[in-house]
């Protein structure tokens, strides 16, 4: 349905420019932000030509149930003791915030490959900190508090809607604006667009409420999360924000304008309270970006340049010595599959073996490429490229190929040849391009020369 990224974002655009002056408030929140966040996922889920199931049903959210009454009974018991063992907690420290899809293996430990970098500057500095992970299934320490105040607000905000449903109509009443634009679009009708919004911005506010109180419980003087825009981490910022918490979002991959979450915010000092008030980026480019596509009148977030502290870390102490006679190349996919005269070079190439990367949380392209790897099986390697460390697979290798990954970030810093391919990574890397510090193909011919 889309070919670009910029397509959908140009959808997003003539969306906010019709909806926003009637936009209500949801529990005293203008939630364009929310809703940019949460159309910009469902977008690109199509843009990858994949749609989850979840995306497509009613999923009920707000529906009250006899389980609801028995836990909220059950935890009034056990949380007033829960507080009052982790009050004050973490007052004067700093509330890492990770993700367990971003730990690796790194000297038989466990190890993010985001926060851990940070961890080791703040123990430099004496610095006192908490990381959190957010998403363990263990459940010891704070995560039972976590864990215990998600399911009482779930539950306590679900029976308090159905008695005063004041708020919900006015969800509805915002997703409507949005189903009515889209109103001549077969496609979005038939996938249920409205139900899908409805839930993210009543989830949104359930995570907030939980958020704000697992706070205020705790007393973090700041909270340090990458990836600001999943639908979790928004609401974890929105009630830091309401807590006078500093809040701060660490870059993680590529910004550019060509992203749902970094592209122009119009209108922010609306809805900034659902955005970070610093942003720790790597690149001096980067931070050009951020203060062009996110300042406002009253918004102005601080812009700090502290480089990607674990890509540093590890070339400084691995560096690789490349042998000249090294062919083989690494394609980082990103969800999608190669362009065509990629696949060609690749059928017509002779004593190169060819590593393909499949990306961590976007594995659309999976079937795909085990077919093609079926059809070649001297010339594609899968395992390794997707068991090994990305720095260790740097070692096996003398060229990397992508669209729009991080991973050509990387490659350049180990001194490999990267070559961008596809209008997309042009776009995401238009100035590295022209600066002649990354390839650029688009064809047979193009791609052959460069490898």
């Amino acid at each position: 349905m889309f070919e670009t990224r910029k397509e959908y974002l140009d959808i997003l655009r003539r969306l906010q420019s019709v909806i926003f002056p009637k936009l209500k408030k949801n529990w005293g929140n203008n939630v364009w932000g929310i809703m940019q966040i949460g159309l910009g996922f469902l977008f690109h889920h199509i843009y990858a030509n994949k749609i989850d199931d979840s995306l497509q049903k009613d999923s009920k959210m707000m529906k009250v149930r006899r389980d609801d009454i028995k836990r909220i009974l059950k935890l009034s018991v056990f949380l007033p003791l829960r507080i009052i063992r982790w009050s004050g907690f973490l007052r004067g420290k700093t509330l890492i915030i990770s993700h367990s899809t971003h730990f690796i293996t790194k000297d038989g430990k466990r190890y993010n490959i985001f926060s851990g970098s940070y961890k080791n500057r703040l123990e430099e500095c004496d610095e006192a900190y908490f990381d959190f992970e957010i998403d363990t299934q263990e459940r010891n320490g704070i995560k039972i508090l976590f864990d215990d105040l998600n399911s009482y607000c779930s539950s306590l905000l679900k029976i308090k809607n159905k008695i005063l449903s004041k708020e919900i109509r006015g969800v509805l009443y915002n997703v409507k604006l949005v189903d009515t634009f889209f109103d001549n679009d077969e496609w979005f009708n038939s996938n249920k667009i409205a139900f899908y919004l409805r839930d993210v911005i009543i989830e949104n506010h359930i995570l907030f409420l939980m958020y704000k109180t697992f706070l205020a419980i705790l007393r973090p003087k700041q909270v340090w999360v990458y990836c600001y825009y999943s639908l979790t981490m928004l609401a974890l910022v929105r009630a830091a924000n309401a807590l006078n918490i500093r809040t701060i979002e660490y870059q993680h991959s590529v910004i550019s304008d060509n992203h749902f979450a970094y592209t122009k915010w119009e209108r922010i000092d609306e809805y900034s309270a659902t955005l970070p008030r610093y942003f720790w980026v790597w690149t001096k480019d980067d931070k050009i970006i951020i203060e062009k596509n996110f300042m406002g009148h009253m918004y102005k977030p601080v812009v700090q340049i502290v480089g990607n502290m674990y890509l540093e870390q590890e070339a400084n102490s691995s560096p690789i010595d490349n042998k000249n006679d090294n062919r083989d190349v690494l394609i980082a996919l990103q969800g999608q599959w190669i362009p065509d005269f990629v696949e060609k070079v690749i059928v017509e190439s002779v004593g190169v073996m060819w590593y393909f990367r499949l990306h961590p949380r976007y594995p659309y392209d999976k079937e795909r490429l085990l077919s093609f790897a079926s059809r070649y099986p001297d010339k594609i390697n899968i395992d390794e490229a997707n068991n090994m460390l990305l720095y260790d697979l740097f070692r096996k290798i003398s060229t990397v190929i992508v669209m729009f990954s991080t991973i050509a970030i990387e490659a350049h810093k180990f001194g490999l040849k990267v070559i961008i391919v596809g209008e997309e990574g042009y776009f995401s890397y238009e100035q590295s391009i022209k600066n002649a510090k990354y390839y650029y193909a688009s064809d047979v011919e193009q791609l052959s020369k460069l490898l």
